[in-house]
């Protein structure tokens, strides 16, 4: 015999679930029990005929009085399992069992193909210009740094100022000035002589040819001014730069406006030479526009009536 727990409307989550589970364990236990009858070899016989309901009497008797419920027998030996019943109407929702657990995951799919490119969007709109920051505060100026140690001092350098009180002419060629000696020129070192009195506008420059036993003999290049002076200060000059290379042509100006027409020259004298013969007549000219029509005049006042 199957004694179900049935589920109430009331009963919560987890009482739904327990009947559930208990109904489960006494239907499988019912289950195993017809098993072990089938395999004893135990069959029920073939359920007889339904008899034919016998007429109904004249009059019902008086309900008799309930009797006292007899002894449970014993329990009957389990029959074969019949043929499956109609089947029943749906019973209520069970409750939701216990989740069972992830199934392995399956084999990926084959790529879709690829889908159409979409149509490019409408581009956006610029966004507004972000307000300049504030500028940030100064930081704190850095602690000064221990200063360095003292570097060897150098070799002493070669002496290469001079002075000379030679009365020298201002122009190119060779020139000779008296100097000290010991200086440290060599052949061939290029020499700025300006005027003590006037540096910028008497000066002389040039390329050393000789030096010794004290006087200086120097082959002038360049020289600016005039005149003569005895006052020279002796100084290294730069040496020549090479020559630049050609500049890119400009672009062409805008072309001039045109100049006022000059004026009309005088007539000239008649030749000597006698008149040339006439020319021929020239081809005769289109005609002219046909003019506008004049206005049409006033009428006149019409006159008196004859006798």
């Amino acid at each position: 015999m199957i004694s179900i727990d049935k589920l109430q409307p009331g009963d919560s989550l987890e009482n739904r679930r327990r009947k559930f589970n208990a109904n489960a364990l006494h239907i499988y236990a019912v289950f195993q029990q017809l098993q072990r009858g089938v395999d004893a070899g135990v069959i029920r016989g073939p359920q007889g005929a339904r008899g034919y309901q016998g007429a109904q009497g004249s009059s019902a008797g008086a309900p008799g009085s309930q009797g006292a419920q007899g002894a449970q027998g014993f329990t009957g030996t389990v029959g074969a399992q019949g043929s499956q019943g109609v089947q029943g109407d749906q019973g209520s929702q069970g409750s939701v069992g216990v989740q069972g657990s992830t199934g392995a995951q399956g084999d990926p799919g084959d790529p879709g193909p690829q889908g159409a490119q979409g149509a490019p969007g409408n581009p956006g709109n610029p966004g507004a210009g972000g307000a300049v920051g504030a500028p940030g505060a100064q930081g704190a100026q850095g602690q000064q740094g221990a200063q360095g140690t003292v570097g060897v001092q150098g070799a002493q350098g070669g002496d290469y100022g001079a002075t000379s009180s030679s009365a020298v002419t201002i122009g190119t060629g060779a020139k000779s000035f008296a100097v000290v000696s010991g200086l440290a020129y060599t052949a061939g070192t290029r020499l700025r002589i300006s005027s003590l009195a006037n540096p910028t506008t008497q000066y002389l420059a040039g390329q050393l040819a000789s030096y010794g036993g004290g006087t200086l003999n120097v082959t002038v290049e360049k020289a600016v001014g005039s005149g003569s002076s005895s006052d020279w200060q002796i100084a290294l000059d730069g040496e020549i730069g090479r020559t630049g290379t050609t500049g890119v042509p400009g672009v062409q100006g805008d072309a001039g406006l045109e100049g006022a027409p000059g004026a009309a020259g005088a007539p000239g004298a008649p030749g000597d030479s006698p008149p040339g013969p006439t020319g021929n007549s020239g081809a005769q000219g289109n005609p002219g526009p046909k003019g506008f029509r004049g206005v049409q005049g006033t009428q006149g006042v019409q006159g008196a009536p004859g006798f």
